[in-house]
């Protein structure tokens, strides 16, 4: 079977606001916009106000940026100069802080990357003697979603159990079969939802020769995938993701 998205992830990403200056003219400011994401493009919002506003991350302050796909999460690192000395105070990422990136694609027919990542590691690591006595910071932050906990018994096939999962998790579905042959009930003993579905796919069953993993990609969808089924599938006319 080919590889088939079953449903889009129904999550509403916040919207990013920025403030112009009054003396910015509204033609620049659109030339501007337009412009967002043929970079990298890291913004970091108000979490104190629901209005807008936030701390634009300079690509010409990005020193790395890394985004991995290569765990069931999406995550990302981050190492970076504040040109603008708000991150060791106004701007110090909290628990629960996040922070929005966004990448446009080369061509109109593919998907741009936006995601939002919530940050769990933030330090400083260096600061650089100047006129602003710049510091260089460090961040570590993971997809953000609805993962949640919960005590429960879900019987039905891992597949279905899983389609049911991403939903509640507000993630898209995809996979390249139609169900597995392993109906039973699935406990979760109190696990996040990340940490549940990699539990149920280490003992789900196809047949004889399936090879089952799963993760979710950047755009927010929950791939369920028979390895050994896809490595078998004519993939020439499956190489983009498009819109």
């Amino acid at each position: 079977m080919a590889f088939k998205i079953h449903f889009r992830s129904k999550r509403r990403l916040k919207n990013i606001k920025i403030k112009y200056l009054n003396t910015v003219d509204n033609y620049s400011a659109e030339d501007w916009s337009y412009q967002i994401g043929t970079s990298p493009f890291l913004f970091l919002p108000n979490m104190d106000s629901d209005d807008g506003g936030g701390m634009i991350i300079e690509a010409s302050d990005i020193i790395k940026l890394k985004v991995f796909n290569d765990k069931f999460i999406p995550y990302m690192e981050l190492t970076m100069v504040d040109s603008l000395n708000k991150l060791g105070s106004e701007r110090h990422p909290t628990d629960f802080t996040y922070i929005s990136l966004l990448i446009k694609p080369g061509s109109d027919l593919l998907m741009p990357i936006r995601i939002d990542f919530v940050i769990n590691n933030f330090r400083m690591v260096k600061q650089v003697s100047g006129d602003n006595d710049n510091k260089i910071y460090y961040l570590k932050a993971r997809l953000r979603f609805n993962d949640m906990s919960e005590f429960g018994a879900h019987k039905g096939t891992s597949f279905k159990v899983l389609k049911y999962l991403a939903k509640k998790g507000e993630l898209g579905f995809a996979s390249n079969i139609n169900d597995t042959s392993d109906e039973m009930t699935w406990i979760n003993p109190g696990k996040y939802i990340s940490e549940f579905i990699p539990d149920i796919v280490r003992y789900s069953f196809n047949d004889e020769n399936s090879f089952m993993i799963s993760f979710v990609d950047l755009y927010y969808n929950l791939n369920y995938i028979n390895v050994e089924s896809q490595l078998s599938e004519n993939s020439l006319e499956q190489k983009n993701v498009w819109n």
